[in-house]
């Protein structure tokens, strides 16, 4: 039976695909809430094949990624997985917080140690709060516990950021948005080189771009399709990010078993990119980067919205109408979604700036939608 490719890092046996619990299948489409049994299905075959690394975050599906890890992953023995959590500082007022949204996590997660710890999602504004409340050494004297077995963070700021942090602050590792899109066309190569010149191994998130690169454009279809005719674009996706050095584990938020199955084969073992496909991959990201007028990855941290707006789902309608300059197409798919909250119930408050990942101009965007359908039903 072939098994799941692994990596040796710390000392011990971690997956090259780990589980990121952040788009776990779901009671009702565009809703958060989990549903449990297909959910815990897919855990049961994750590690079963081998899987054993499963990331999660305080903020996931509503805050309810943790509480769902902690119902089913105790059956499996706490020596069989590897677990992963993040401080939000979102949620962090006072230095005590720290402390308080620490033990909350392990009360929900039923365990009493995280394998990986992070600081979630750095950005020069996430940073100042985590500065501010001394989050860092807060975490180191977890680790110095034993309440922590490795500390890092995640990264969604820019370069002199990442330099300041490598140099002036111990980590063991840092994850990084890495796909091949975000390789050529924006920071993800600087920050890796960056990273690994630092010693650090890597994990991967959003190797897919949000489910982004499985789909892509018909021209981008095809430049892949002449290397590697028949493999899946998330594959290839994958591949990608999983063949670079230092890499210890890619995260994919598969939200169905089709795709934690194909996943799973597709690192059963890893095969290496040939030279032809990844010339073929940049081509393809070349192309595909007409499509990307905004690049929403659909992680969800705008849910703060106070107005309850579905932001990723009109985002990825407002893409769509990128492609094709179709205005009452936009309308029609408008429509249809029957969104709770729409476009024209923006505030104009700019919340959902302060967490967006991609520091897209969402509400700018959301007025753009509210103009280009008013024009298009006049």
């Amino acid at each position: 039976m072939v098994r799941l490719q692994t990596n040796n890092i710390f000392g011990r046996d971690i997956s090259l695909l780990g589980l990121g619990c952040m788009r776990l299948p779901t009671k009702e489409a565009g809703k958060e809430a989990i549903d449990y049994d297909r959910a815990a299905e897919m855990v049961d075959f994750a590690i079963k094949n081998g899987v054993n690394y499963f990331d999660t975050a305080y903020g996931y599906h509503d805050r309810g990624s943790e509480t769902f890890l902690g119902t089913v992953l105790p059956a499996y023995g706490r020596s069989s997985y590897h677990l992963a959590s993040k401080l939000p500082s979102w949620y962090i007022k006072t230095e005590d917080d720290n402390k308080r949204l620490f033990e909350e996590q392990l009360q929900k997660l039923k365990t009493d140690y995280l394998d990986f710890y992070l600081l979630h999602s750095i950005q020069d504004s996430t940073w100042d709060v985590f500065s501010k409340n001394h989050s860092y050494e807060f975490i180191r004297k977890l680790r110095d516990m034993g309440a922590v077995r490795h500390i890092g963070f995640s990264f969604h700021g820019d370069l002199p950021l990442l330099q300041k942090l490598l140099c002036e602050y111990e980590w063991e590792f840092v994850q990084l948005q890495i796909n091949y899109y975000d390789w050529y066309n924006g920071t993800a190569k600087a920050e890796y080189e960056l990273v690994r010149k630092a010693g650090l191994p890597v994990v991967i998130m959003e190797p897919v771009r949000g489910g982004k690169l499985a789909a892509l454009t018909a021209r981008s279809r095809e430049t892949l399709d002449k290397v590697r005719a028949g493999a899946s674009y998330a594959s290839m996706a994958l591949r990608f990010a999983a063949s670079l050095p230092g890499v210890m584990t890619v995260l994919s938020g598969m939200s169905d078993m089709t795709q934690l199955m194909e996943n799973i084969q597709t690192f059963s073992p890893l095969s290496a990119l040939t030279e032809a496909e990844r010339e073929a991959i940049q081509c393809a990201s070349e192309q595909f980067r007409e499509y990307f007028s905004v690049p929403c990855t659909g992680c969800g941290y705008c849910s703060v919205c106070p107005e309850s707006i579905e932001i990723p789902q009109l985002l990825s309608l407002y893409n769509a109408y990128n492609l094709s300059r179709d205005a009452k197409q936009l309308c029609l798919d408008y429509e249809s979604a029957r969104f709770t909250a729409g476009a024209a119930d923006c505030i104009d408050c700019k919340k959902c700036m302060q967490f967006c990942p991609q520091e897209i101009k969402i509400p700018e965007i959301l007025h753009k939608i509210k103009d280009l359908i008013g024009e298009s039903a006049n």
